[in-house]
């Protein structure tokens, strides 16, 4: 089968490969390898021709500019902005003014560890809560489970007694008739 500038070859039954016609592949059909079908397909490095430089689309290259804009220089220059008011203020107060400042610093400081205790804390509260929920579903299905277990420990049981029956009465008679000859043995 052939289509303008593609070749198209069946391999198996369902399977179908495309090929560009300007890489030069040999198709090698029908062999058998463990009873299917399937195709060798030999490739030359040299006859790909690889662009340039891919054209990128203009539609998404504004949109990515656009979030690039709003979502990470303008709140990096508001935040830098915010840092440098702070740290002027705090240059121009007195010695009483520092003391305030380092108050602020402090808790500043502190928030970013009790947001992550925070989230710790909820992980754990939602962990206790999705403990106490199986808690409660989880002794029913056991106790099946178990139930289950201990009919088939009966079972195995009954079927070991039943296999080993036939050797014990064997054993049982010849030590009886061992016991009884020992017995006839002593009357002499």
């Amino acid at each position: 089968m052939y289509q303008s500038g593609y070749s198209r070859y069946l391999l198996g039954e369902s399977c179908e490969a495309e090929f560009d016609n300007d890489f030069s592949m040999p198709l090698r059909l029908g062999q058998q390898t463990s009873g299917r079908n399937h195709a060798t397909i030999e490739f030359k490095m040299s006859n790909i021709k690889l662009p340039e430089k891919l054209a990128r689309n203009p539609i998404t290259q504004k949109a990515h500019a656009r979030q690039t804009l709003w979502q990470i220089t303008v709140p990096l220059v508001i935040g830098m902005l915010m840092a440098i008011t702070l740290a002027v203020l705090a240059g121009l107060g007195g010695a009483d003014d520092a003391s305030r400042w380092a108050d602020i610093s402090l808790i500043f400081l502190i928030i970013p560890a009790m947001l992550a205790t925070l989230l710790f804390v909820v992980l754990f509260a939602a962990l206790n809560y999705g403990l106490l929920r199986v808690l409660k579903y989880l002794p029913p299905v056991t106790r099946r489970v178990q139930d289950i277990f201990s009919q088939a420990e009966q079972r195995v049981r009954t079927g070991a007694d039943m296999a080993a029956e036939p050797i014990l009465r064997i054993h049982g008679v010849l030590a009886a008739a061992r016991s009884l000859r020992q017995q006839l043995r002593f009357r002499r």
